[in-house]
């Protein structure tokens, strides 16, 4: 490793990070400290984060420093600086969730089990990152790293932001319908969406249950293994597999889906995809464009009834006391509307739809699509079209979404990969090659990356 990174450590991945940090030649204290100089340098043009709690985070990262002193390093976690999306509960601080509603709400009394487990494995909880309101549509203050003119996507915005501009090296997301997959492609992140229900979301606020998931926001495939580690059954040794699998070509099985739906994707997008399969045909890749499903379609709508009336039944009553309006409000109502006999065909047709899908995953590896229809769009609100990622939200397989290019306005354009449910390592494992083959994207022009 180049000794020029160590005046940089805040651009370090996690897993050059912990090999520095199991050497003895970065302690957590510096790497923590690196993290929260960046963000007092960028972030008030970025406005990332909700609160960053400086004196707990130096705290831990002194505790973990005498610890590694001691002998001990927890894992490839331990010392890292990690940022949460503020809708999940941390310990100490108040969850808001984008809204002005929880401003006097009592600090969490303990982390939920996603952040209880990140901390047990060694993580720094440095912050709480800006989220639009109520994890829905309406904006978030948070600026697009790449185009402070740009939004950076939506719900999981400050998390996207505050891993494209190096203020932390993981943060956590969750997404319904496109809330880590969008602003992931906005933001030029990696990311990744595990296969939904597969990790328990206690002491997180609620959208819509049958869709919501906890999701991850890294500078690498590597590291999103690395963070994903502690959710999953694999040991800590598999990723010094997966490591040099990083290293070194691989192929497999990459089925193109059609549809549509993706005809309406910008030509920029249209060519760097066209462009990523040319690469991946370079590299010894099987290669096949599949036909989605006739149905596939009609997901999105599927899956905006459920939404709807999951979030009408979780939160009517949170509306009705705070007379909620804006967009919100109007799902809220549109929920209200909608009969459970109508929401038990939705949730029926989901299902019919999702055994049709699972005959691709069969003759697939992975499925290559677009996570978005554009860069971002230019203004903060919108916070983008998501229903290039609504079916996939809908039938709950796990996603990973990696930066391909930038377009003229030097916005990033990003690829999404998609396998069967319950694949979640096995997605990342095939994708590290084809991460490496893409190539990476230079960092955004802010602060001393100018």
């Amino acid at each position: 490793m180049e000794d020029k990174k160590l005046s940089n450590l805040n651009q370090l991945t996690i897993y050059e990070a912990s090999q520095l940090i199991k050497a003895g030649k970065v302690t957590p204290i510096e790497l923590v400290k690196d993290c929260l100089d960046r963000i007092k340098e960028v972030d008030q043009e970025l406005l990332a984060w909700r609160v960053v709690d400086e004196l707990s985070s130096m705290e831990t990262a002194r505790s973990l420093t005498q610890e590694m002193k001691n002998g001990k390093v927890r894992g490839p976690l331990h010392g890292i600086p990690v940022g949460i999306k503020d809708i999940f509960d941390v310990a100490g601080l108040p969850t808001r969730a984008g809204s002005v509603i929880f401003e006097n709400v009592d600090p969490a009394v303990e982390d939920c089990s996603i952040v209880a487990k990140l901390r047990e494995a060694g993580a720094v909880i440095i912050g709480k990152t800006h989220v639009t309101q109520l994890a829905f549509y309406e904006p978030s203050p948070t600026r697009n790293p790449y185009h402070l003119q740009h939004t950076p996507g939506g719900s999981s915005s400050g998390s996207a932001a505050a891993i494209s501009a190096n203020m932390a090296l993981l943060t956590l997301g969750a997404q319904t319908n496109a809330s880590i997959s969008r602003p992931g492609a906005y933001c030029g992140a990696v990311c990744f969406k595990p296969t939904t229900h597969s990790i328990q979301m206690d002491g997180v606020f609620p959208l819509a249950p049958s869709f919501d998931s906890p999701g991850l926001f890294a500078n690498s495939l590597l590291d999103l293994a690395i963070g994903y580690q502690p959710f999953s059954d694999r040991s800590v040794n598999d990723l010094d597999e997966l490591y040099l699998q990083s290293l070194t070509g691989g192929s497999c099985k990459v089925g193109v889906v059609s549809d549509a739906i993706y005809s309406e994707a910008s030509i920029d997008l249209q060519n760097v995809q066209e462009e990523t399969i040319k690469r991946l045909e370079v590299n010894h890749y099987e290669i096949k464009e599949v036909q989605a499903p006739r149905s596939f379609s009609d997901l999105i709508d599927l899956h905006r009834l459920v939404m709807a009336y999951e979030a009408a039944q979780h939160h009517h009553a949170l509306v009705e006391e705070h007379d909620i309006g804006g967009k919100f409000g109007a799902l809220v109502e549109e929920g209200q509307q909608i009969s459970e006999g109508a929401y038990k065909d939705a949730m029926d047709n989901i299902h019919r739809v999702k055994s049709e899908m699972l005959e691709l995953f069969d003759s697939f590896d992975v499925l290559l699509t677009l996570p978005t229809d554009t860069s971002a769009p230019e203004g903060l609100d919108p916070t983008g079209n998501p229903k290039f990622t609504t079916p996939w939200a809908a039938l709950g397989v796990p996603l990973v979404v990696i930066p391909a290019a930038l377009d003229g306005k030097g916005l990033p354009l990003a690829m999404m990969f998609a396998s069967a449910p319950g694949s979640d390592f096995d997605l990342i494992k095939n994708c590290l090659p084809i991460e490496r083959v893409m190539g990476k994207l230079p960092l955004p022009m802010i602060g001393n990356c100018k």
